[in-house]
């Protein structure tokens, strides 16, 4: 655990100098004030947009070790001096005992659970692989030729591919995932200040709800790195930040930085896109006030988020975006280009798995009536309860809000907006949590506003719920602990698992292949699922990329 606290500072260093940095170009670019403060946790997660771009950047040119952490590392020397004077004016909570021994337990938590070997089966499958090339090649073209999922590109893999340090010869780190989860949770634990405060707001009950909630769902994958964790919580902070924009002198400000949070999540997962219709909703209002500088600078900001993202989608696929079939048309063709009949086959196959066809291959996955049944019946209670309250309860709550305040609330529209995206195409539960738990907690935090109003918030009540969660992560910390790793995880976390391989053929190269559960790990380099005779290597090595020819 030594060498995991030594990452997360040297990491947590860059993305506050970085964060710092991304607050004032949003200041400069969107003309805000400059006097503004924002939390720690807020302008460490803006780093983690800045350090998203210039990580997706660099890979394009070199491999992401040494080289990549040297420049980001002297940037941030260069932008230490301004960073240190804004951080020292932060507002600062008056943390009570309680308050102390949640946190403390969070973190205890959160570094037990982030030194694990990864669980997540998709880690094993591609996560991991990905990584390795991204540590060993600048992005290479074709790549998703020799496994489709290699072309699944998500900037998160770039991210913790960068901060793996895989060069200083121990093992290749994962320990980027516990760090994110850890600044969120200091940011939802506000939540529970602003109650203890008398803050009684919508956004205060749902950050209060997301903290013990977020170890519930996403303990086990701290140790992994999975694409769903950052994209889900980025889709949750995004939202809770623009609902929390209404009650600040300087609305325009907070939106600004959902703004970033929901491109950033794009580029972790296509799945994210919903949020986009902040962005359109921002848009549409700075044309309808005539703002035509504020819509420009929009247009050019999504242009400079995106375009290392789009650039390595394309380098590895010959797509601006796989598997999406409706952007083909879009993409120039090159020898390196994945079949487009393949893009429509990966994602057919992705939506059948989603609706859990597996075991059902007569009936039609694209028909509503035969897949939802089956689909419906192999979720828990409490899943389908979850989508119970997500699906059916929303269009109710947006005839009040008609009703109310003729005017739907762009977060709600956003949120239900996702769960229907979700729901109409991967619709695998892990997959939406970040929409479903949101429309949820936008419903639930309605009544529980005006019950809590209703009752007279008291400090005894804070207590009361201070201690319960502290008491929950507790049992959380008692039941995730492992013991017979301890000592080993005292120094560096675990490494990857190891699978077994054999060496395989593709037309003019050897590669290893999986030879159990179709998971290649991380040690074995490059490996597939399987190999294909008909994919060729563009040139002398693995950095020329690969092809499809027809024999």
């Amino acid at each position: 655990m030594l060498a995991t606290l030594l990452i997360w500072i040297y990491i947590g260093f860059l993305l506050l100098v970085y964060g710092h940095g991304m607050l004032m170009f949003l200041c400069r670019v969107f003309d805000l004030d400059r006097s503004m403060q924002v939390s720690l946790p807020i302008l460490a997660l803006l780093g983690l947009c800045a350090l998203n771009v210039l990580a997706a950047l660099l890979s394009l040119f070199l491999p992401l070790g040494l080289e990549a952490n040297i420049i980001l590392l002297a940037g941030a020397l260069l932008l230490v001096k301004p960073a240190w004077a804004y951080a020292r004016v932060q507002p600062r909570f008056i943390f009570s005992l309680k308050h102390f021994l949640l946190v403390g337990i969070a973190f205890i938590l959160i570094l037990e659970n982030s030194t694990h070997i990864p669980v997540n089966p998709d880690t094993n499958l591609y996560h991991a692989q990905m990584i390795r090339w991204i540590e060993a090649y600048r992005v290479v073209p074709g790549l998703g030729n020799l496994h489709t999922r290699l072309a699944f590109n998500s900037n998160w893999l770039v991210l913790n591919a960068l901060f793996s340090f895989a060069f200083l010869g121990f093992r290749s780190f994962h320990l980027l995932p516990g760090l994110l989860f850890l600044i969120s949770i200091l940011y939802f634990s506000s939540g529970l200040i602003e109650l203890a405060h008398g803050s009684i707001t919508n956004s205060a009950i749902i950050k209060a709800i997301l903290l013990p909630l977020s170890f519930h769902i996403w303990a086990s994958e701290l140790s992994s790195p999975g694409t769903d964790l950052p994209t889900n919580l980025l889709i949750w902070l995004a939202l809770i930040i623009w609902l929390e924009s209404s009650k600040t002198g300087q609305p325009k400000m907070f939106r600004m930085i959902a703004f970033a949070f929901s491109l950033t999540a794009i580029t972790f997962k296509v799945s994210a896109s919903p949020l986009l219709l902040l962005s359109v909703f921002l848009w549409i209002q700075s044309l309808k006030n005539k703002n035509f500088k504020l819509a420009g600078a929009m247009a050019l900001f999504i242009l400079l988020c995106w375009s290392p993202w789009l650039a390595r989608n394309f380098i590895t696929s010959g797509y601006w975006v796989y598997p999406v079939p409706v952007l083909v048309p879009l993409s120039p063709v090159v020898d390196w280009r994945i079949p487009p009949d393949t893009v429509i086959h990966e994602l057919d196959g992705i939506q059948t798995w989603a609706r859990q066809f597996t075991l059902k291959a007569d009936l039609d996955s694209s028909s509503f009536i035969d897949w939802f049944p089956l689909w419906f019946s192999r979720q828990t209670f409490s899943q389908s309860l979850l989508l119970l309250v997500s699906i059916l309860l929303p269009p109710f709550f947006g005839l009040y809000f008609l009703i109310k305040r003729r005017v739907l609330d762009i977060v709600y529209v956003t949120a239900y907006a996702g769960v229907l995206f979700w729901f109409f195409t991967v619709p695998t539960i892990r997959f939406g949590y970040g929409f479903l738990i949101m429309t949820a907690l936008l419903i639930a935090a309605i009544p529980l506003c005006a019950i809590i109003n209703w009752i007279k918030w008291s400090s005894s009540i804070s207590i009361v719920l201070q201690a319960v969660t502290t008491l929950y992560l507790g049992f959380m910390l008692y039941n995730s602990m492992e013991l017979y790793t301890f000592y080993r995880r005292l120094y560096l976390p675990e490494d990857y698992r190891v699978f077994s391989t054999t060496p395989c053929e593709i037309a003019n190269a050897t590669v290893q292949c999986a030879t159990k559960y179709n998971q290649c790990g991380y040690h074995a380099f490059p490996c597939v699922v399987k190999a294909f005779s008909n994919i060729e290597l563009r040139g002398d090595g693995w950095q020329d990329g690969f092809r499809i020819f027809k024999p």
